[in-house]
């Protein structure tokens, strides 16, 4: 149980471990099966069927990804008690399934538990809570709470930046996020620099080529589109998909999203 959660890698919703993901999981699966079925190792299994979510959830296969979220969860809670940072983790990674899955109140309350435990266990300002804030913050967006996204978003910022500096990929979340919430607030040249400022963060961190690039690029298109600089839509827009093509695959829902803002160019 212990060699094959060492082997599965950590970030395993960054595509570019995904080789790695591709050739483990069915280990993993199995094994954290017989490992459960046991009654052993609930602190490992936890973590390792938590890693494979989270590489299920980033290619799309949501349900699957909840149901191992779920068991996650259950098995930390049984570890460590409901209260424990490890249980934050678990939670807020079932709250991000939920919301990708249009679940918002159940993804709401995982992370405001979330939030909660960390800003028992660490204090109000720790990355940890940032993370829950940010995560929180753009749940409040999706549910037209525009105002209190932003709040959640600065207070995000101000705790990311102190604890990373201001290159961070984390910091680029937070300001793509507010760009997010300026764009729908109508401040789209405020938008367009938060957008080109995640951009070149994100740019030295991932390379040219990552799907975290494609998200921010396709994030400046639709502004653009809105500033009625269609030209540089198109460029943008046009990029991010090519990206997620490479990355993702046609048919993976951000692929089909991006195809459909490009085609509402023409």
């Amino acid at each position: 149980m212990t060699l094959v959660d060492e082997a599965f890698p950590e970030d395993s919703n960054d595509v570019r471990t995904w080789p790695e993901c591709v050739r483990l999981i069915s280990h993993a699966l199995i094994t954290a099966n017989h490992a459960e079925t046991l009654g052993i190792a609930a602190a490992v299994i936890s973590h390792l069927l938590d890693k494979s979510g989270k590489y299920l959830q980033a290619k799309a296969e949501f349900t699957e990804a909840k149901t191992l979220f779920e068991r996650a969860l259950r098995l930390a809670e049984q570890e460590y008690g409901p209260n424990h940072a490890t249980v934050a983790v678990r939670l807020n990674d079932l709250g991000f399934v939920l919301d990708e899955m249009g679940d918002f109140q159940g993804a709401k309350e995982h992370y405001e538990r979330a939030l909660s435990i960390d800003e028992k266990e660490y204090g109000p300002n720790h990355a940890s809570v940032s993370a829950h804030l940010n995560n929180l913050g753009l749940l409040l967006e999706e549910m037209g709470d525009l105002q209190a996204a932003m709040q959640h978003y600065e207070r995000a910022f101000r705790i990311a930046e102190k604890e990373y500096g201001p290159n961070h990929p984390n910091i680029a979340s937070c300001v793509n996020n507010m760009g997010l919430v300026l764009q729908d607030m109508g401040d789209l040249q405020g938008a367009k620099e938060f957008y080109e400022q995640a951009l070149r963060i994100d740019k030295k961190e991932y390379g040219p080529n990552h799907p975290n690039m494609a998200t921010l690029l396709n994030n400046l298109g639709l502004v653009l589109q809105k500033m009625e600089d269609l030209l540089g839509a198109q460029e943008h827009i046009g990029r991010a998909l090519e990206i997620f093509r490479q990355s993702l695959g046609e048919e993976h829902p951000k692929t089909v999203a991006v195809r459909e803002n490009l085609a509402s160019l023409k």
